[in-house]
C-alpha cells in the first residue's frame, strides 16, 4: 500500500511514504518498535502489519471517520520546538488512512491528535488524513500512527 504522511512543523517537512509489500511485518508493526520519522520523506509498508491493540479516542475527532487503525505502523517524532505541527498522508492510490498521535510511552500513552479521512492534499485520492496545528512541546517525543479503515 502506497502512501505519503507529510508533516509539517513551522518550516519543517516530514513525510511517511507506504512504499511496496515486504515479507515480513515491519519493524514498526507495534509502538515498542517506533522508527523514527525525520523532518522529510519517510517510507514504510503497511500490507503485513498487524493491527495493535493500543487504544484511541476517535471522539478527539469528530467529522473525521476515524476508521479501525488497521494493519497500522508506528514513528516517533521529536518536535524541535514547540508550537503546532500538521500531519498528512496521501495515497494517490487510494489506501484509507488513519492517523493517532500520541505523547508519553508505549503503555501510558496520551492522545493529542487524530484523523480519518479530512484530508485535503492536493493529489490525493480524498481518504487521506490531515490533523492540522497539533500543538507540540519542545523537545517532546511524540508516536505517530498510522493504519488504515
Amino acid at each position: 500500500m502506497r502512501n505519503r504522511c507529510t508533516v509539517t512543523f513551522p518550516a519543517l517537512f516530514l513525510a511517511i511514504l507506504v512504499a511496496s509489500p515486504l515479507l515480513a511485518q515491519p519493524a514498526n508493526d507495534e509502538c515498542a518498535g517506533a522508527i523514527v520519522a525525520l523532518t522529510g520523506l519517510n517510507s514504510t509498508d503497511t500490507t503485513l502489519a498487524t493491527t495493535s491493540a493500543d487504544i484511541y479516542d476517535d471522539t478527539l475527532c469528530p467529522g473525521t471517520f476515524l476508521g479501525g487503525m488497521n494493519q497500522d505502523v508506528w514513528f516517533s517524532w521529536t518536535a524541535p520546538a514547540a508550537g503546532f505541527v500538521t500531519v498528512a498522508t496521501c495515497d494517490p492510490a487510494g489506501f484509507d488512512t488513519d492517523v493517532v498521535m500520541y505523547d508519553g510511552s508505549c503503555g501510558a500513552l496520551n492522545q493529542v491528535g487524530c484523523d480519518g479521512d479530512s484530508g485535503t492534499v492536493a493529489g490525493c485520492q480524498g481518504f487521506d488524513s490531515l490533523m492540522l496545528a497539533v500543538p507540540v512541546t519542545n523537545a517532546t517525543d511524540y508516536l505517530i500512527r498510522i493504519g488504515g479503515w
